[in-house]
């Protein structure tokens, strides 16, 4: 039996890259044996921040995409941690049965986290010393501009992130179990099947170059906008959080039993997977019958309804 079923995760929006950054696991920073929310430094970088403190060659190996904006990102740490639960259709189970899900079943993890958008603008404080402020930016082309930083569409974002980071975005990431897992239940346990996501979040230092226009010349009006080589604003802050992909295109996990009361259909605050305790996993906040579940999984909140 091969059920699928596609969850958003929770307030986050569909989105892909132009530029896909390999994907291959690097073998000392697989999530399922990193330490859980620590950050650490993985293998080789594909770029690395210059003297100056910038991220300056992928913007330059960039360019001006679009003809609006120079984005580069060096990647500098790597934390492993986990994503919202992804149920699995048909694993919610009663009390004095045998709770199973089969090989084939599977769920898919679709990529909506939103892309962080902050740049870092250098000031300057009382005593002369920089100082880094975090700014929201405004709608634009993405670029300083008269000391004011204009924002820049996701999709240059995405791309500029993309071309540093060991690990990009791709619009969903399935998971599709390879073996049965069973439970039996006695006639007071009650629970759901359930998979826990890795999820990688990616630090390093996000920076933007000034788009110039050419002028002068006859060759302007056929020269590309392109990246300068010294007009430079960075964020050393700038994180992003992908849901895991595996060098097999698919994602990885922890496949776990939910204990949840057979009266009130709430998941149990004691005996569970260590996974589940993570912040953000359970769904809601742990109520198991919220409005998502509901829409994606009717089977599941029709049976949880009869639950003794």
């Amino acid at each position: 039996m091969k059920i699928s079923v596609t969850f958003g995760m929770l307030g986050l929006s569909a989105i892909a890259s132009a530029f896909p950054a390999d994907l291959v696991a690097r073998t000392e920073c697989y999530p399922g044996t990193m330490e859980k929310g620590k950050p650490q430094k993985c293998g080789d970088k594909k770029y690395t921040v210059e003297k100056n403190g910038h991220c300056v060659k992928p913007t330059q190996e960039l360019g001006a995409y679009k003809k609006t904006s120079c984005l580069g990102f060096c990647e500098e740490t790597i934390t492993a941690e986990y994503g919202p639960e992804q149920p699995f259709t048909g694993g919610a189970c009663q009390a004095g049965t045998t709770c199973a899900i089969s090989e084939g079943d599977s769920v898919t993890i679709t990529n909506t986290y939103t892309i962080s958008t902050n740049i870092g603008v250098s000031k300057r404080d009382a005593d002369g010393n920089e100082v880094e402020e975090e700014v929201i930016l405004e709608r634009g082309e993405g670029y300083v501009e008269g000391g004011l930083v204009k924002r820049a569409d996701e999709a240059l974002f995405k791309a500029g992130f993309d071309i540093g980071a060991s690990y990009s975005y791709s619009s969903s990431v399935s998971y599709t179990l390879t073996n049965e897992k069973s439970k039996e239940l006695d006639k007071d346990t009650c629970g759901y099947w359930t998979f826990i996501p890795y999820v990688m979040k990616v630090c390093g230092t996000m920076t933007q170059a000034k788009v110039e226009q050419p002028t002068g010349g006859h060759l302007s009006a056929v020269r590309d906008p392109h990246c300068s080589k010294k007009d430079f604003t960075s964020n050393k802050k700038y994180c992003n959080k992908v849901p895991y992909k595996g060098k097999n295109d698919r994602a990885d996990g922890q496949i776990v039993f939910v204990y949840v009361d057979c009266k009130t259909n709430k998941p149990k605050r004691q005996g569970q997977d260590a996974a589940y305790y993570w912040p953000g996993v359970a769904s809601n906040g742990g109520a198991l019958l919220d409005a998502l579940t509901c829409k994606a999984v009717p089977q599941m909140c029709e049976l949880l309804k009869h639950l003794p």
